[in-house]
Parts: C-alpha cells; sequence; structure tokens
C-alpha cells in the first residue's frame, strides 16, 4: 500500500504541481488541503490518516511554523516536510525550531521543486511508513525483564571491511537476547520494548560490559586495534549515567579507551544542551563517534561539520540497489564528498550485492557493512570467519 500524505499549501497551483512530481515518484494516496486549520482538523479526527505531511511556511491565517506546533501538541507521529520559498535563513531557523519537538522532521522541499530532491523525500516517507507499521513480534515486558535478570545478552559483532586494501576498519556489537521457550531474539523485537519501559539502560549496561571483555580478547589473540562499535540512543546523552557506565564497564574489564566508538542512531534530533556537551564529553576522553543510519533521521550534510564525529555509515536504504539508482549514487556521492573534506570515515551499511559494492568502491567509499561481507556472528563464530578472512587477505596482499 502507498504512503497517504496531505499537502497543506493556499496555493492550488503549487499544491497541483508537487502533487503530479509525488505521483510520478509512485505516490498514489495524496490528499490536498489549502486551509491550514482544516488540515489540523482532518489530523486530529484521525493521527494515523496521513504518513507525511507537507506544509507551507507561509500561510494566511496560521502559517506553516504554528500548524506544526499544533501537530507537535496533537502528538502527530508521521512525518513533516516544510514546503518554502523563502530565504534559505529563514528555512534553517524554521528547521531547527522543529527539531526541538517530537516531529519527525523528514526535511525541506524548497520553490521551485527539485524532482530529486522530492525523490530523496519520498525515500524517507516510505522509510518511516515502514518503521511505523513493524511486523516485528515484540516480546513481553515480562520476557524481558526475566533475560535482563539472568543476562541473558548475547553480543553479536559485524566487521566494517575496506576491500580495497583488506583491512578491517572496525567491528560492530549487535545485541541478540535468549527468552526462554522463544529462542534467540533480534534487536528490532526487544528494543522498542526496552525504550518503552525504561529498560534501555539495563540492558546497555550488560551488553557493554560483555562486549568488552569479548573484544579484549579478541583483539589481544588476533593482534587487532580495530576498534569496537556498539550502539547508543540519542536520549541516553541526556544525562551523565553513560558516562559512568562506560568508565565502570572499561575499568573492569581493561579495555584500551581509544579502541572504542559509539554509534548514534539518527532517527532521534540531536539537538539538547546535554546531548551536545556529553557528545564533547565523550570525545575528549577519547571515545571515537559515529553517526549511525544517516540517511534515514535527522542530521543533514550541514550539520554533520557541527559534530565531534569520527564516522558516517550510511543507513542501507541509501545503499540497497545503488547500481540501479541513479538518485542514491548522487546521495552517496555528495556524502562521500562532504565526509572526506571533514576528515571523517565514510561507511556504507547493508551491502549485500557485488553489483552494489563496485559502484560504492567507485565512489570512494571507506568501508562496508553488511550481509554481503559478514552476517552478524557471536564471538566464536566471528572468530572463525576472521581468520579464515585473514588469511585470504594476508595471501591477496602478498600476491599484490
Amino acid at each position: 500500500m502507498s504512503p497517504s500524505v496531505l499537502i497543506v499549501d493556499d496555493s492550488k497551483s503549487v499544491s497541483s504541481v508537487l502533487k503530479q512530481y509525488l505521483i510520478e515518484l509512485g505516490l498514489d494516496n495524496i490528499s490536498v488541503c489549502d486551509d491550514p486549520l482544516l488540515a489540523l482538523s482532518q489530523i486530529k479526527n484521525d493521527l494515523t490518516a496521513f504518513d507525511a505531511v507537507f506544509i507551507d511556511l507561509h500561510m494566511p491565517g496560521l502559517d506553516g511554523l504554528e500548524m506544526m506546533h499544533q501537530l507537535d501538541n496533537l502528538n502527530y507521529r508521521g512525518g513533516v516536510i516544510i514546503i518554502s520559498g523563502l530565504d534559505q535563513k529563514i528555512i534553517d531557523l524554521a528547521e531547527n525550531i522543529i527539531k526541538t519537538t517530537q516531529l519527525k522532521l523528514l526535511g525541506t522541499a524548497t520553490k521551485p521543486f527539485s524532482l530529486s530532491v522530492l525523490a530523496f523525500l519520498v525515500k524517507r516517507i516510505r522509510y518511516i511508513r515502514n518503521k511505523a507499521y513493524p511486523k516485528a513480534d515484540f516480546i513481553k515486558r515480562r520476557e524481558l525483564v526475566d533475560s535482563l535478570k539472568n543476562k541473558y545478552i548475547v553480543p553479536y559483532y559485524q566487521p566494517k571491511i575496506n576491500c580495497r586494501f583488506d583491512t578491517m576498519l572496525g567491528v560492530e556489537c549487535l545485541a541478540r537476547i535468549d527468552v526462554t521457550g522463544r529462542g534467540r531474539i533480534s534487536p528490532d523485537n526487544f528494543i522498542p520494548v526496552a525504550e518503552k519501559f525504561g529498560l534501555y539502560d539495563e540492558f546497555f549496561e550488560l551488553l557493554l560490559h560483555q562486549a568488552l571483555k569479548d573484544y579484549v580478547n579478541f583483539s589481544l589473540t588476533h593482534n587487532t586495534k580495530s576498534p569496537l562499535s556498539i550502539n547508543i540512543l540519542p536520549n541516553q546523552l541526556n544525562s551523565d549515567k553513560l558516562l559512568y557506565q562506560i568508565d565502570n564497564a572499561i575499568e573492569k574489564s581493561l579495555f584500551p579507551i581509544e579502541m572504542l566508538m559509539l554509534e548514534i542512531t539518527e532517527h532521534q534530533a540531536l539537538h539538547t544542551q546535554a546531548q551536545l556537551k556529553n557528545l564533547n564529553r565523550l570525545r575528549i576522553n577519547g571515545i571515537k563517534l559515529s553517526l549511525d543510519d544517516y540517511g534515514a533521521g535527522f542530521t543533514n550534510l550541514g550539520q554533520i561539520k557541527n559534530l565531534p564525529l569520527n564516522e558516517v555509515k550510511l543507513d542501507a536504504k541509501m545503499v540497497n540497489g545503488i547500481a540501479l539508482d541513479p538518485l542514491l549514487e548522487v546521495i552517496c556521492r555528495s556524502t562521500q564528498e562532504v565526509t572526506s573534506a571533514l576528515g571523517l570515515q565514510f561507511i556504507a551499511e547493508g551491502v549485500e550485492s557485488e553489483k552494489d559494492l563496485a559502484v560504492l568502491e567507485k565512489l570512494g567509499v571507506d568501508g562496508f557493512q553488511g550481509y554481503g561481507i559478514c552476517r552478524p556472528k557471536p564471538i566464536d563464530e566471528f572468530e572463525r570467519w576472521f581468520q579464515v578472512w585473514n588469511r585470504e587477505s594476508e595471501s591477496s596482499r602478498y600476491r599484490n
């Protein structure tokens, strides 16, 4: 089913042009409203009626910024896209204001419209719609509590590889949990439950301790200094607790702090003073930072330079099928140019096909991660994979 979209603009001609573009891009469930008050009433009657709303900033009676403020008060959780032909400084300010709310700002469509920009926004609309209607079989709170109590947390590991030089740039820790009677459960089925019931901190602490212990042994055995990455949520940066958890785990495991990288998911905005302060504190203490799922959330290329990052990871949705999609190639190339200029490592996630890999290598991507390289594995299986890969890599380097 196609995502449902509402266009709110007092200019019927602008709405007509935008609607036609969206139809060309594969959307067929599009509503148009030239009255922001009427649009608010429609959304209030059914908060799930529209997966995304395009909103013009400059409208008589109720401007777009105020409409978005009221959408936030209604707890609207679809995507929001700004429409505007105003000065870029005004648009930037509006974006920054919206990012202080709980709204999902997907981007801005400036007038006159660019088909390539709209295509990118449509991909984001489809992405958040899939996230809003997951097929995951969520575990129950009681099951998660029992798994945490019994420490049934199982770290899985997946490498980031530079194929040109046959080197391992890093390893990401991805969690699984064991649930009695259900077997091993993937993150999509328990992370939302952990967040909802305030159990994420406990889960993260257990995962962190086990992962650092595993990786200390792995790095010593195989003489590697490739960083270990662990995912954190932006809201963990709102307090000092994260720093204390990391200090405690590093002290107990004797893990080299310079080998730790934290991957920050991009599905929530980074905007509070506390978040930015704690990001800087992490970097000051020698911990590396990676922006995960870039292209699927809130951060744009212009904002990357203001975050104390070491790495940017392009979301799998922007990678899968890149060999057949010129727009994805443009997005990847522009991201590579910016990250290269800023001295950041650029990783493509979700690499599954050799054709996509060839295009990504041509575009100058630093490293690759995905099922086409290596599936996530528990530590014993990952070590066996690494031994085979390392022998083959050494042989390849020797031949060259």
